[in-house]
């Protein structure tokens, strides 16, 4: 049998690892695209300066750097690389971390330069930029009539692997995180739930206690929360019926008792005096139709019961019908007249012939312990 506070706590763990989850990889992918933009625009800034340093005179391509190269550009330990090519294909000017080799020719524009991603000559990733450009005509001097055709193209690309620590650095925060987020929240939901639960559990438990002794007993409407309100309305209002069906059902069976008291008495002295003269066939006589007088006003109240036995559970079609009141009253009365003469009892019955009542005339006479 399934547990509902088992099923809650699993249901509300699982959505919650669900959210944090979702809420650690969206951070991760905010952060993320936070560090590329730094680093896009580190290198955005660095081709920008490269291109302004680049410029064309008489249809050639001078690259004006004071000095030598940024240590970035010379460092043996992960240096930087960069690669100008001109219009024709040519290789202007390539740093010397490159050693010779080639970086990968892109497109791209000032506006929007192209970025990738790419292994690097040393083996190691990287991210590149690349963008083509027409240098700007060097103005000093008078000018010249010959103009660069076509654009240069620049590359330079760097390595990628103190961003990718920072990532994995990120990456396993969270995780870490989430982990505990993860162990605490299945810990304070288990905790929630039962307490949150813990009225139902009382509600159980106060149902187990009663019985058929205490049915008087009424769960407690105040301090019940509001969902289990109209439960415990529905189980006071079942108590009550409960109550109510087995107080009927005792004063059924003393009624039932106090019904056949009296013939069985009746039955016990005919018995008892015809044993005591048996040799009075007359009294034995009498005493034998006695006793089966006796034996079918029994039979009458049997019936009579059984019948609303078997009306109560729904088994004995009901047949209403406009029914005489008067006449049948005097009929039951004729029939009782043999008790009330033998005790100081006098029966009037003053009831209009024409009274009618819509009832079922044989469950009436048998209510009565009269045979029908």
């Amino acid at each position: 049998m399934s547990s509902i506070q088992r099923r809650m706590t699993w249901g509300l763990c699982a959505a919650c690892t669900l959210l944090w989850s979702l809420g650690g990889l969206a951070l991760y992918l905010i952060v993320r695209a936070g560090l590329f933009a730094e680093f896009d625009s580190a290198l955005k800034a660095n081709a920008r300066a490269w291109a302004t340093m680049t410029s064309q005179k008489d249809g050639r391509v001078i690259f004006d750097y004071d000095g030598d190269l940024p240590p970035a550009f010379r460092s043996l330990h992960r240096p930087d690389y960069f690669q100008m090519w001109l219009p024709d294909g040519s290789t202007l000017q390539r740093s010397s971390s490159l050693r010779g080799r080639d970086l990968a020719l892109r497109a791209g524009v000032v506006e929007r330069p192209e970025l990738s991603d790419l292994t690097l000559p040393d083996g190691l990733p990287g991210r590149a930029i690349s963008m083509r450009f027409v240098p700007h005509v060097d103005d000093e001097g008078p000018p010249s009539p010959v103009r660069l055709n076509g654009e240069v193209t620049l590359t330079i690309a760097r390595h990628r692997g103190e961003l990718d620590r920072r990532l994995s650095l990120l990456a396993t925060a969270l995780l870490v995180v989430g982990a505990l987020m993860a162990a605490a929240t299945a810990f304070l939901v288990a905790v929630a739930v039962r307490r949150g639960l813990r009225p139902l559990s009382q509600l159980g438990a106060r149902a187990a206690a009663i019985d058929a002794s205490t049915l008087q007993l009424r769960f407690p409407i105040k301090g019940i929360p509001t969902e289990l309100q109209p439960i415990t309305i529905r189980l006071n209002d079942l108590l009550e019926r409960l109550e109510k069906a087995f107080e009927h059902e005792r004063r059924f069976s003393a009624d039932v008792a106090h019904e056949l008291r009296t013939p069985i008495a009746e039955l016990r002295t005919l018995a008892e005096v015809a044993l005591k003269w048996p040799e009075d066939s007359d009294m034995a006589r009498d005493a034998l139709h006695d006793a089966l007088g006796v034996a079918l006003q029994m039979e009458a109240i049997a019936t009579g019961l059984l019948a609303l036995a078997r009306c109560e559970r729904g088994l004995l079609p009901v047949h209403l019908e406009p029914v005489c009141l008067g006449p049948l009253i005097r009929e039951i009365s004729r029939s009782l007249n043999g008790d009330a003469t033998t005790k100081p009892t006098s029966v009037s019955i003053d009831v209009a012939d024409d009274t009618r009542w819509l009832t079922d005339a044989f469950l009436l006479r048998a209510s009565t312990g009269v045979s029908p």
